[in-house]
């Protein structure tokens, strides 16, 4: 039995298990489905890649939980056309499942080694339309300003204004920290500009994990 015959059931419990978390939009599951989150685990927990938990990955972080991917991801209505900013690439997971949505990826990461490692699997994975830059994520990447989307990964009360200054009309997902100590809870805000539209969902509390 090849690796991915062997993943394959796990990967519809946890496609099974996102629909029962409220994710509804096929795009969001087709993307999830398309990725294989074993690649951005480390080794010593590869077998956990597809239950719905928040997995480390070294210097302190985490991979997210996959709902919340989920859920931010379908909160942000991301297009075919759409470029999107991420703040905190991490593993890399969120950035590559948002690659199957979106024209181009902008994503910044404050831990080079996190970075390079984010690369690897990205290159692995033939995923060309993401950019990767070390720095400071509330900087924004003025560069490459505006931006239709923007995702914040880590966890955060507010957006910088440096990064709301950066978008059209643009809608912004970010985790915020919740109950109890050292968990996240999606968190949808948006900045409304003639044209968009703010709307926004977010899972229930009771249903994320502990992260970090």
């Amino acid at each position: 039995m090849t690796t991915q015959d062997s993943t394959t059931p796990k990967k519809l419990r946890l496609i099974m298990e996102l629909r029962r978390g409220g994710v509804s939009d096929q795009h969001v599951l087709g993307a999830i489905e398309r990725i294989p989150r074993e690649l951005f685990v480390p080794a010593t927990f590869v077998d956990q890649a597809y239950e719905n938990v928040a997995l480390p990955i070294g210097r302190g972080q985490t991979v997210s939980q996959p709902l919340v991917v989920a859920h931010m991801t379908e909160a942000l209505e991301v297009g075919a056309r759409h470029k999107v900013l991420e703040i905190g690439t991490g593993s890399g997971y969120q950035a590559a499942v948002l690659a199957k949505l979106c024209r181009r990826v902008y994503s910044i990461e404050r831990h080079r080694e996190l970075l390079r490692e984010a690369e690897q699997r990205l290159a692995k994975l033939r995923i060309h339309n993401v950019t990767l830059r070390f720095g400071d994520g509330t900087k924004g990447w003025p560069e490459q300003a505006p931006f239709d989307r923007i995702i914040v990964t880590a966890a955060a009360v507010e957006l910088p204004s440096r990064i709301a200054a950066s978008s059209n009309c643009c809608a912004f997902a970010a985790t915020r920290p919740a109950s109890p100590p050292r968990s996240l809870a999606p968190c949808v805000s948006f900045r409304s500009s003639p044209g968009c539209r703010a709307t926004g969902t977010a899972p229930p509390p009771d249903a994320i994990s502990a992260s970090s």
